[in-house]
């Protein structure tokens, strides 16, 4: 799929529910309490009948859904971002196709599908847009000169041990000496591991965010040369050495939208984590 649709639980006061706004093409008219909305074998079954148990079996859905709409859209709405229904309207339209690549039938067929799972437009109105304003958001913190491409040397101790560990990074400072003494760096990268995956991509990880190194290596990067290393530092995956071998800057124009991409993809959570933390909020149905 090209949009994320799950959404966290989110809690909002009262009073912000007033600022709810959903075009009237995306809501369907509620009937009358008294309405016969469906007959079995002469019985009548009234909207009344239908309505508690909506909101028994559906409530909860959509009470999440629409929490996390106001929210976003109050955010979005302070630092001067809007989202057009149009945008919204093919953000719509491009789901569907997507969905419609996994199903046969026409685009009404695959409408109809989705409105059987749930996701009806009015749903998918609330949903997309609160995505596509999120999406705007965290963009606007994306900067590709925070992006280094980077191939890897990596020596993972066999235990936990104090004395593991240290022969780890022996080993590691022994291949980064041997680097700096004018040994290629595929040889010493097949010295120092066995792994197929990482000597056939000769080490090569790709784009990271500076901020995923720790601090040292984040220091040396920013100021190495293309093709030079990093010390050895100890990360979550053992001690490694980093080649530095592009920087966001220089990324071709695909390479910035994939990272971008990617960058969104990940800011998503954090950002709803970090507005639902400094809201002030409130659950006023169980």
């Amino acid at each position: 799929m090209t949009r994320c649709l799950p959404f966290a639980l989110l809690l909002v006061s009262a009073s912000a529910l007033a600022q709810v706004s959903i075009p009237a093409k995306y809501r369907t008219a509620t009937p009358k309490s008294t309405a016969v909305v469906a007959k079995v074998n002469g019985t009548a079954i009234t909207a009344a009948d239908v309505e508690p148990m909506l909101w028994n079996w559906y409530g909860k859905q959509a009470i999440e859904d629409m929490m996390a709409y106001v929210l976003v859209t109050q955010d979005a709405a302070k630092r001067g971002i809007v989202i057009s229904d149009a945008e919204v309207d093919i953000a719509i339209h491009d789901y569907v196709l997507e969905v419609q690549k996994t199903r046969p039938g026409t685009e009404q067929d695959v409408v109809k599908y989705l409105n059987s799972q749930g996701f009806t437009t009015s749903r998918l109105y609330v949903r997309l847009k609160s995505t596509l304003l999120i999406d705007r958001i965290v963009t606007s913190d994306f900067h590709k000169d925070q992006f280094v491409k980077v191939a890897t040397i990596i020596v993972k101790p066999a235990g936990a041990s104090a004395s593991v560990v240290a022969d780890a990074i022996k080993r590691c400072q022994s291949a980064y000496d041997d680097l700096k003494a004018g040994k290629p760096w595929d040889t010493v990268l097949m010295s120092m591991t066995n792994d197929k995956g990482l000597i056939e991509s000769h080490g090569v990880i790709g784009w990271r965010e500076l901020g995923l190194f720790p601090q040292s290596a984040q220091d040396e990067m920013a100021t190495l040369k293309l093709g030079q290393y990093t010390h050895p530092v100890q990360t979550q995956f053992g001690i490694q050495i980093f080649r530095i071998d592009a920087r966001g800057q220089d990324a071709s124009a695909a390479e910035i939208a994939q990272l971008k991409s990617s960058y969104i993809t990940a800011a998503r959570p954090s950002y709803m984590k970090d507005l639902k933390a400094k809201s002030s909020i409130q659950l006023l149905v169980k």
